[in-house]
């Protein structure tokens, strides 16, 4: 390695430290077109700076970016670094793509190339987290549930789902110490204000209790934070019989078959679709 690539690799992890502090304190829309734009933009000042092509500069940026970023996502929480790490390297190729052709004089060709990289992707990337975070890629499946399904009213009575006939179930799996689920429960007591009056409707939230957890707290959380949506407490093998990988994850069930899995945001639509489905259509 050369006396210029050595200097490169504080440069390369200064450069990190610096752009996490700004992502953590400027939250745009698109941050990843921001990040590709940023590592692009600092290529080509390296190579300015130090005269070291593209192919010089990979293993200073290994060294002084790429592997304190993996050491840093890992200390964070590895299912985060399985989740985001496949979009930045991209962003990093691209933006390595973009610079070779900068250098070579086809500026224009290397950024709409890298452009449809990165929107590629984004697109796959969308669906890479959807899996990583409940079980699929998109929110739409058909799962038939074989297993007894096992709830709990408040009161701690029995709550059997099939006693709802052929209602459509949605249901918002929690616990108490998801920051995220409390973040999503005014989109759930939305939910519930227009769909609640609808007699083919039932919605509810799901507790799967912590060890930690007394009798009755989580449902004391809800009412001290006034939501008014109603509920359930599911047994934790609730947890592999839905197949929910994070917290929060909104099912929606109807018929002893999952039609959704995924965020809340996107249960409006599902929801006003199944209502317009014949209602043999769902079986």
């Amino acid at each position: 390695m050369t006396r210029k690539q050595l200097i490169l690799i504080p440069v390369f992890f200064l450069f990190l430290i610096l752009e996490r502090q700004i992502g953590s304190r400027v939250m745009v829309p698109n941050d990843w077109v921001v990040s590709y734009i940023s590592v692009y933009l600092f290529f080509v000042f390296c190579y300015r700076r130090f005269r070291l092509t593209p192919g010089a500069m990979v293993v200073p940026f290994i060294s002084g970016f790429i592997v304190p970023e993996l050491v840093i996502r890992i200390l964070e929480g590895f299912s985060d670094s399985v989740e985001t790490m496949p979009k930045l390297l991209i962003e990093i190729v691209a933006a390595l793509l973009a610079t070779r052709q900068h250098l070579r004089g086809q500026k224009l060709p290397g950024l709409i190339a890298a452009f449809l990289l990165l929107a590629g992707a984004t697109i796959y990337g969308a669906q890479w987290q959807h899996f990583i975070n409940y079980g699929s890629l998109s929110g739409p499946v058909s799962e038939l549930l074989k297993d007894r399904l096992i709830f709990y009213r408040d009161s701690g009575e029995p709550f059997d789902p099939a006693s709802s006939g052929d209602k459509i179930m949605v249901l918002d799996f929690w616990n108490t110490s998801c920051p995220a689920c409390f973040r999503k429960f005014p989109e759930l007591q939305t939910l519930y204000d227009r769909y609640g009056n609808n007699d083919k409707v039932f919605i509810s939230a799901v507790n799967v209790p912590l060890d930690r957890d007394s009798a009755g707290s989580a449902s004391g959380i809800l009412q001290r934070k006034g939501f008014r949506f109603p509920s359930l407490i599911a047994a934790k093998e609730m947890e592999r019989t839905f197949r929910i990988e994070s917290y929060p994850t909104t099912v929606i069930l109807k018929n002893n078959r999952i039609w959704f899995r995924g965020d809340i945001t996107e249960v409006p639509e599902v929801l006003d679709r199944m209502l317009l489905m014949p209602p043999d259509a769902s079986h």
